[in-house]
């Protein structure tokens, strides 16, 4: 199953409201969660690092997969 997820990414003390799909799955292990989503670095204010030889992106991917395994009783 594939829903959008909202909520507040807060980074350096600032706080944004995102919308990010999401994949839902059920595994013989437990429940699987797994979204991929964006962040740009001028967003949170953040310096984007310089070096000499390399120049980074404006953004970084986060990629987030989850399990969530229910505690035996």
């Amino acid at each position: 199953v594939q829903i959008d997820a909202e909520g507040k990414l807060n980074i350096h003390g600032i706080s944004l409201d995102r919308k990010t799909p999401i994949k839902i799955s059920k595994t013989d292990e437990g429940i699987k969660v797994i979204a991929v989503f964006y962040v740009l670095f001028e967003e949170h204010k953040i310096d984007r690092p310089k070096l000499l030889w390399e120049k980074l992106a404006e953004k970084v991917e986060v990629k987030l997969d989850l399990l969530y395994k229910p505690l035996p009783k």
